[in-house]
């Protein structure tokens, strides 16, 4: 009887045994898989810093260009005024000298 409860005991014992080896074996599987998604988990973390600073990168750029587009924009405005008054003038001038001429014309 003594044998059997022994036996008994070893058998609880090794089935304990194997359910506990089966937990481990799991959890190693589980940290493995937690060890790669870590290192997954890095590479897309600097992947996103680096697309961070691009991004910020061609921000700054796009606003640098709106900013000399809006300069030559009212340089352009500027120029095109004064090119407007030059001509406002010259043709003023060049008329008033057409008028001089055709009345010195008629006149003689």
């Amino acid at each position: 009887m003594m044998l059997q409860e022994l036996h008994e005991k070893l058998e609880l014992a090794e089935r304990a045994l194997a359910s506990k080896q089966l937990q481990m074996d799991e959890m190693k599987q589980t940290i493995a898989k937690q060890e790669e998604d870590l290192e997954i988990m890095a590479v897309l973390r600097a992947q996103l810093e680096v697309y961070c600073s691009d991004f910020h990168a061609k921000r700054a750029a796009r606003e640098k260009i709106h900013e000399e587009k809006e300069q030559l924009a009212l340089q352009l405005a500027i120029l095109l005024k004064e090119n407007n008054d030059f001509e406002d003038d010259g043709s003023r001038q060049s008329l008033m000298e057409m008028q001089s001429r055709h009345g010195a014309r008629t006149s003689d």
